[in-house]
């Protein structure tokens, strides 16, 4: 479990949230450091998930009132075609407020 405020008492489930930190990367070159669990866990109480909009400052949403996280879990993903591909770290979790 991972809170994000004091209070610890039984919330109203969010249900299943799912979020990734990504390093696009092109020819062989990332664009950037690798993935963290740290920034993962930021997308997920954001309501974000990494995409080619975030380098722009894109987003799909926020759970302003989410206040913890259970069961979460972290996996590699991602996707390699050759000269363009995108390493990924996403945390899956049941989150509540």
């Amino acid at each position: 479990m991972i809170g994000f405020e004091e209070d610890v008492r039984k919330g109203k489930s969010l249900g299943q949230l799912e979020a990734s930190d990504c390093v696009y990367i092109i020819f062989g070159h990332r664009l950037g450091g690798n993935p963290t669990l740290v920034r993962a866990i930021q997308n997920l109480r954001l309501g974000r998930d990494a995409s080619i909009a975030d380098v722009a400052g894109g987003s799909k949403g926020q759970f302003t009132d989410l206040r913890y996280i259970k069961n979460l879990s972290a996996r590699p993903s991602g996707f390699d075609v050759g000269v363009f591909g995108k390493d990924c770290l996403t945390v899956t979790g049941l989150g509540y407020k």
